[in-house]
């Protein structure tokens, strides 16, 4: 009886199309990235078991130091932050130039008083994180610096979104650890002087017993 002889196929695959979808997949990846912002300063935030995220866009943050100093930041917004820095320059003559609104732009966050700002947005990038820079924005009622920041970003962000928006932006309040509740406090008090009620603030994520 004859042997049937079993055909041989090809042990080859072809990868092609594997390899396509691989790099649409890192090009996807690559391009919806979020890069952590660039902070004037870290801060060991307090533990807590809550899960929930702060959006991409549309945030203030303010940070709190274990000193108690106030700093600032509005991220992955650079045309927001030009135009509060050209509001600023406005109400309270800075005389900032066209380029140094522009410097403004790619700060995430910052901790100098507005008598020293023309010197941050002058130094180097690798430099802003001087101390002497970092002093912290006033936040006491004689001289509430805060509170302007504050303001003029609400002002501008409702001006890009149209009157007729009823999006509010999200506040997040970043406090050390071991930062006073008085300091808090009066942070919260200058959020609400604003009617901004509703913020969050950012714990680091800690295991449950």
């Amino acid at each position: 009886m004859p042997k049937v002889k079993i055909p041989r196929k090809s042990t080859l695959v072809d990868m092609t199309a594997m390899c396509d979808v691989s790099f649409l997949l890192l090009t996807f990846f690559i391009l919806t990235t979020q890069f952590k912002p660039d902070e004037a300063v870290t801060v060991q935030t307090p533990g807590s078991i809550s899960k929930s995220k702060l959006p991409d866009v549309d945030v203030f943050t303010v940070i709190v130091d274990s000193a108690g100093r106030a700093y600032f930041g509005i991220y992955n917004h650079e045309v927001l932050k030009k135009t509060v820095m050209s509001a600023m320059n406005d109400a309270y003559d800075m005389n900032l130039t066209p380029e140094e609104i522009n410097a403004f732009g790619k700060i995430g966050s910052f901790g100098a008083p507005l008598s020293q700002f023309k010197n941050l947005l002058n130094a180097e990038p690798t430099d802003r994180k001087d101390p002497k820079f970092m002093t912290g924005i006033p936040i006491d009622t004689a001289s509430n610096e805060l509170g302007k920041w504050v303001t003029n970003s609400l002002d501008a962000w409702y001006i890009m979104q149209g009157v007729e928006t009823k999006k509010v932006p999200s506040v997040a309040i970043k406090g050390h650890k071991n930062a006073g509740y008085p300091v808090i406090k009066r942070i919260i008090a200058i959020l609400q002087e604003e009617n901004l009620n509703k913020f969050k603030f950012v714990t680091e994520l800690k295991a449950k017993n």
